[in-house]
């Protein structure tokens, strides 16, 4: 995700520990241990998207897994902080999903995100190779109306 908030500057990770200051995002008692993890739902360069059940409540979510040493390696953390300020910004949407907590392990980072059941428009694409002209102007309309949003917001995405 290429989007920069304006003006919001991004956290930086702290050398001594390893830790990524994850901001107001950040729930310190998270652990991988609440979640089931069901199955991956998508996959990016620096980790994959997978569906969890939260055994406290039986909630479903997208937890987004980052491999730490693979973003500070690639010098990738302003980024990833970015797409996390993003998600931050309280972004009500209904073709967005919203960023719940986030969370890290020595090794990892999690963003525990709403799940939103039927896939990413990329996945349907993919899979149809193709769609005809009125399902495009369906899914060009929802996209337009998700980028309006964002810009309303001071936020940009290219």
């Amino acid at each position: 995700m290429n989007s920069s908030p304006a003006g919001t500057p991004s956290p930086q990770p702290s050398r001594a520990n390893g830790n990524i200051n994850l901001g107001p995002s950040a729930n310190p008692n998270a652990q991988p241990t609440d979640f089931d993890f069901l199955k991956v739902i998508g996959k990016g360069n620096y980790g994959k998207v997978l569906l969890a059940k939260r055994k406290s409540d039986g909630a479903f979510y997208a937890v987004k897994v980052l491999q730490k040493k693979s973003i500070l390696k690639k010098k990738e953390q302003s980024h990833i902080m970015a797409e996390r300020s993003v998600l931050l910004k309280n972004v009500r949407h209904p073709f967005l999903v919203g960023l719940r907590y986030s969370f890290q392990t020595p090794e990892k980072l999690y963003f525990v995100l709403d799940y939103v059941n039927g896939g990413e428009l990329f996945f349907h694409l993919q899979r149809e190779r193709r769609f005809l002209e009125p399902r495009a102007r369906f899914y060009a309309a929802e996209v337009a109306s998700a980028i309006g949003y964002l810009h309303s917001l001071n936020i940009i995405y290219r």
